[in-house]
């Protein structure tokens, strides 16, 4: 059961806390959520009661965000108690037992729910529960997909005390009944989510806590360019606070190096013409470093030695970095090492070189072994 405290406006199941519930038919995905894949399957949740500790209290307002494709059908079961014990059968029952037990049916505990006087919304995401009273608040969710999608289930959301606009009005306006009560509602709601996103601005700055959708943006104000997708969520994580650093030394070798090992997670070779072209003067030979590094002092050569790494290195992507860091009017070469046997391409001893490769040789489906003399007349 959960405690609120009582200095809260709401209390959030997001992302943490929601699988402390019990589900049915849903599966718990790494990130907190709920996600129901089959189509045509019902999915339970039954929320862990929430404690307000006053008795009588009167509830706020109930927010669902979740995640659906496909059309998906909602049925949201709200119970609100002063006692944490109900009859079930003709006996007292403890409702937090009942609802989550792991040996009893969904449709058993929601037909209690329902027995218990709880109120169903269909499709709802937003609820306002002025009308629900009690120390304890019991929230069921059913729900169908119609369609070959996933749902997700991501957070139940839950405002305590309830609080309307209409109480600083015009005393004249207050007999303006629960008509008047409900259509403020629809104001207020609005105006107080707006202010919580307020409330919660330094969030959407810092990058460890920015929210995945924020995070191009928040790297656009510090001037990474994420909008080709070369970075992934943790990668533009680790990236942004040293995104500063890193572009005061935009155009330089050091920074270019920095970068492709932040994407790659391996440490390039960069070679630049003047490297090369002031030791080689046998022309045969210049003309196979040309060929390899470039003909031009403009020209330099980023070589990346994948070995073993399973890490899958989009080049196309890699070379769009590249063009954004390297030096302006210059041209970069980008070369992802392969094994070779050829001393006038990229073959490095003792890297990606190699003398032979050796196969099984087969003739006709039958292995040959030994010593094999093929006579040609």
């Amino acid at each position: 059961m959960y405690s609120v405290d009582q200095e809260m406006k709401y209390f959030n199941t997001s992302p943490h806390l929601l699988k402390e519930g019990i589900s049915h038919s849903f599966l718990n995905s790494e990130i907190g959520t709920l996600n129901l894949q089959k189509a045509k399957q019902r999915g339970y949740y039954f929320l862990k009661a929430i404690d307000s500790e006053i008795e009588g209290m009167t509830w706020n307002r109930l927010k669902i965000s979740d995640l659906a494709e496909g059309e998906v059908l909602r049925e949201i079961y709200i119970l609100a108690t002063d006692s944490p014990f109900g009859e079930l059968a003709g006996e007292m029952v403890d409702y937090e037992e009942v609802l989550q037990s792991t040996t009893r049916e969904p449709k058993e505990k929601i037909s209690f729910l329902v027995s218990e006087g709880a109120k169903v919304y269909n499709n709802h995401q937003d609820i306002l529960l002025h009308h629900f009273e009690g120390r304890y608040l019991w929230v069921a969710i059913s729900c169908y997909t119609l369609a070959e999608k996933e749902y997700i289930l991501q957070g139940l959301e839950v405002e305590y005390p309830m609080q309307t606009f209409v109480d600083y009005l015009p005393e004249i306006y207050a007999e303006g009944g629960e008509f008047l009560r409900r259509y403020m509602g629809i104001f207020q709601s609005l105006y107080l989510d707006i202010e919580r996103e307020i409330d919660q601005l330094p969030k959407y700055l810092d990058a460890d806590t920015a929210p995945e959708r924020f995070l191009n943006e928040l790297g656009k104000w510090v001037g990474l360019d994420n909008s080709k997708g070369i970075f992934n969520i943790n990668q533009m994580r680790t990236i942004i606070p040293k995104a500063t650093l890193l572009n005061s030394g935009k155009g330089t070798k050091r920074t270019l190096e920095q970068m492709i090992r932040l994407y790659t997670g391996i440490k390039p070779v960069i070679v630049e013409y003047f490297e090369w072209s002031n030791l080689i003067k046998d022309e045969r030979i210049r003309k196979i470093y040309k060929k390899l590094y470039g003909s031009t002092s403009s020209h330099f050569t980023v070589i990346l030695e994948v070995g073993e790494s399973n890490t899958p290195i989009n080049q196309e992507k890699l070379q769009i970095l590249i063009d954004q860091y390297k030096p302006a009017m210059t041209q970069a070469h980008l070369v992802i090492l392969q094994k070779a046997q050829r001393s006038d391409w990229h073959s490095y001893l003792g890297v990606n070189s190699y003398l032979a490769d050796y196969k099984t040789a087969k003739l006709d489906g039958m292995q040959l072994t030994g010593e094999i003399m093929l006579q040609l007349k």
